[in-house]
């Protein structure tokens, strides 16, 4: 089993809640900066100068934090099952559908399952999955649901509008 989380904070916090399986965080804020039908390295070394360019380190490690992202999701895709600790907000759902798209076009994994919440009743603002205690997200795990091949194919029509040049497509989604 592997998790895959939305930012290191869900990440931390699980790493608490004694579930089974590996915790790999994938956490690029798509909803700044290009996001453009590249190929990975090109992706990456874009991305990695945008974060760069805002002072978030040198471009080089930027990128190689991005291709590790992806490669510990690529490598997450042999497991029995990976689960996407996802909600519903804009950073969160950008990265979902990369890495959907991306599942689809390099292969999914035998189990692919969601724990995804817009509100959580012991929080009344909440904001994310990193507000969470770990028991509080140890009781999400057995609600996971599993992703169907449509949702799959909507991310994957989802990323091809996000990334294309004329944005006309967006509302329609």
């Amino acid at each position: 089993i592997v998790h895959i989380c939305n930012g290191d904070s869900t990440a931390d916090t699980l790493s608490l809640a004694a579930l089974p399986g590996d915790i790999r965080v994938w956490a690029d804020a798509l909803d700044q900066g290009p996001v453009l039908p590249v190929a990975d390295d090109e992706h990456y070394r874009l991305r990695g100068e945008f974060w760069a360019s805002r002072g978030q380190g040198s471009a080089a490690d930027n990128a190689k934090r991005l291709a590790d992202y992806d490669r510990g999701a690529d490598e997450a895709t042999l497991a029995e099952e990976v689960i996407l600790w996802f909600e519903h907000d804009l950073f969160d759902q950008l990265a979902l559908i990369r890495l959907l798209a991306r599942f689809a076009r390099r292969g999914l994994p035998s189990t692919l399952t969601i724990v995804s919440i817009d509100r959580h009743p012991e929080v009344p603002s909440f904001l994310g999955l990193g507000q969470l205690t770990e028991v509080q997200l140890a009781e999400l795990w057995p609600r996971r649901t599993p992703l169907s091949k449509d949702a799959i194919d909507e991310a994957v029509t989802a990323w091809i509008a996000v990334t294309s040049g004329d944005p006309r497509a967006l509302p329609f989604l």
